[in-house]
């Protein structure tokens, strides 16, 4: 049976990123994201009380990832993240996918994707964005099958594993309706039903409060006005699509500005997801893993259209971000005690061009706060050693 170099390409891909997605779960254990679910679980299970970790809870992923880490631990619930974000990257290819495509648009697509040291690192560890992601790609690809029950089931359980993706589906939903308007009550039951299924994840937390809407408050978060949204917002886009990949691209498109409208004037659906993603960004500029929608969709436009020789610069880019970077901003903070208030709050920013350490490495320091984790939420239970071995967090 003859393999296609295509098909080769993507599964020798796909093992070396395997292998590499096996060694970083094993390596980082409980992540900087993971302390949320894993507590929230465990609350729930043994004292029997919902406490969200944040807002007003993201009860299916808290559920999921907690129910892994307190069973099996922080190394299987790492790579079950890790799982769901490959998975869902095939979903949004195949949903989006059409016969204009250049040859080779899933190697490529994949290639950038996994490249891309902000989108691979947060992915390898636990949180509740894998989850969701997988949930919203999946809902898409059944949606557009008219796979419709089904759909509304997913979608639900999207919205309950990180509740802002609501606004991704319901803005892909109300595009279908702007281009078929005769569809519109169609779609208005449609979107009536899927907020109802999604209120049910949450009948617990109502039930839980006595009937009361108390369990919706926010858990984080600072008011920030727009001489301070901006900034914020600015920065962490060049951030996480990477320093010099940023330069590369911005140059590109502003050479080729009118192709590269034309190649967007094709994608409308894609393009309005990645705008409502940048706005909700831009009204809380907080963790990089809010932009992975848009990363991920916008290197899904340039797998399809754009010259392979650009993206293999890309690529080349984002790999060099892995291991050495280049400040163009020195930021500082309010405390330099990774563990004063669960985190360092930014309150300015000074022009310091200068080399910087990669993602990688930072990644690596950054996993120091599951200390502070492990002090301020486990050590009362008994479990901080066992937060800190990343290993299952029931005990006999």
């Amino acid at each position: 049976m003859k393999i296609s170099k295509n098909l080769l390409s993507i599964l020798s891909l796909n093992i070396f990123v395997l292998f590499l997605a096996i060694y970083f779960a094993i390596e980082f254990g409980y992540g900087i994201e993971s302390e949320p679910g894993m507590f929230v679980f465990m609350n729930l299970i043994e004292n029997g009380e919902y406490r969200p970790s944040r807002y007003f809870g993201q009860p299916v992923s808290e559920i999921i990832l907690g129910f892994i880490g307190y069973f099996f631990g922080g190394k299987v619930a790492n790579f079950f993240c890790f799982f769901l974000f490959n998975l869902s990257l095939y979903f949004f290819y195949h949903t989006f996918y059409n016969r204009n495509n250049q040859k080779n648009a899933l190697f490529l697509f994949l290639l950038l994707c996994f490249s891309n040291s902000s989108i691979f690192l947060q992915s390898s560890e636990v949180s509740d964005f894998p989850v969701a992601l997988f949930f919203l790609s999946l809902g898409f690809f059944l949606y557009r099958k008219k796979q419709i029950d089904f759909s509304i089931i997913i979608f639900s359980l999207c919205v309950a594993s990180r509740s802002h993706f609501l606004l991704y589906i319901l803005g892909f939903i109300l595009y279908d309706i702007y281009l078929d308007k005769s569809s519109f009550k169609e779609k208005l039951k449609y979107i009536i039903l899927l907020l109802f299924v999604s209120f049910l994840f949450y009948l617990p937390m109502f039930y839980a409060s006595k009937l009361s809407l108390s369990f919706i408050h926010n858990t984080g978060g600072v008011g920030l006005v727009f001489s301070e949204l901006w900034p914020r917002f600015v920065y962490k886009i060049y951030k996480v699509v990477g320093v010099f990949s940023s330069i590369a691209i911005f140059f590109y498109i502003l050479i080729n500005l009118k192709v590269f409208y034309n190649f967007c004037k094709k994608e409308k659906y894609l393009i309005l997801i990645i705008v409502i993603n940048l706005i909700t960004f831009f009204l809380m500029p907080s963790k990089y893993a809010i932009l992975q929608p848009a990363m991920i969709l916008l290197y899904l436009i340039f797998s399809k259209f754009i010259n392979k020789k650009i993206i293999f610069i890309i690529v080349f880019l984002n790999i060099f971000e892995w291991f050495s970077s280049y400040q163009i901003i020195e930021i500082k903070y309010k405390h330099e005690d990774i563990c004063f208030g669960k985190g360092r709050q930014a309150v300015g920013a000074i022009i310091n061009f200068s080399v910087d350490k990669g993602n990688l490495l930072k990644h690596y320091e950054n996993l120091s706060i599951k200390e502070c984790w492990a002090i301020e939420y486990y050590k009362s239970w008994g479990r901080h050693k066992n937060y800190l071995n990343d290993s299952k967090l029931k005990i006999k």
